[in-house]
């Protein structure tokens, strides 16, 4: 006679969300980028790209903007876009790969620090990655030259199954230090699932007991 215990159907129940949230969990990147912006003055501009690997705009991936802090500068005017995107500097912005190619750019006046918060969500794209990009530019809208390999990117990602995150230090006007941008952490899908066993065999266990006391 099997015995299902009402404590067994609510770990079942918590099981599942758990396990929901840490694969819901597992499809997105977060990360939270920092520089020293102290060397600068205006005019500059704050750049964001996002494209699309498939380069048909298959929408399947976002990347999300939030958080922004300044150092004590300001933004200046209103943004320029590109693509499909929605939101503010002030709300958080939100670029979609529904276009080939998405961008938005703003003036700002710097301060001490430029920081700002990441959110990328990670299905992956065939045959080239989703690509997401930030890059400060001058009054001639021409990216500040850095180190990065390939452009002069400040903070590059390449979407896929092992995402390839790289950045560039910037060496004109003295911004010469970045802050490594650091993966939000949190519990993985293996732990869930290792909780997951554990508690599995509590409740059986349990279910045992109760039978042999019947």
């Amino acid at each position: 006679m099997k015995f299902v215990t009402p404590l067994a159907r609510a770990f079942t129940g918590i099981l599942f969300l758990l396990v929901g949230a840490a694969l819901a969990r597992a499809t997105t990147i977060n990360y939270h980028v920092a520089f020293d912006t102290s060397s600068l003055s205006s005019p500059f501009y704050v750049d964001f790209q996002f494209v699309d690997g498939s380069g048909v705009g298959n929408a399947n991936n976002t990347a999300t903007l939030s958080n922004f802090d300044f150092g004590g500068g300001s933004l200046i005017g209103a943004p320029t876009a590109f693509g499909s995107f929605s939101g503010s500097f002030a709300s958080g912005i939100t670029l979609t790969d529904s276009d080939f190619f998405t961008e938005i750019f703003q003036s700002f006046a710097p301060g001490s620090t430029l920081s700002f918060d990441v959110t990328l969500t990670n299905t992956i794209e065939s045959p080239a990655p989703d690509v997401f990009s930030f890059a400060i530019l001058d009054g001639s809208l021409a990216n500040i030259p850095t180190t990065h390999p390939t452009n002069n990117s400040l903070f590059y990602v390449e979407l896929g199954s092992s995402p390839v995150l790289s950045s560039g230090t910037g060496n004109f006007n003295g911004i010469t230090s970045i802050a490594s941008p650091v993966p939000d952490s949190g519990p993985s899908v293996w732990y869930v699932v290792l909780l997951g066993i554990c508690g599995t065999n509590y409740v059986r266990r349990h279910a045992r007991d109760r039978v042999r006391l019947r």
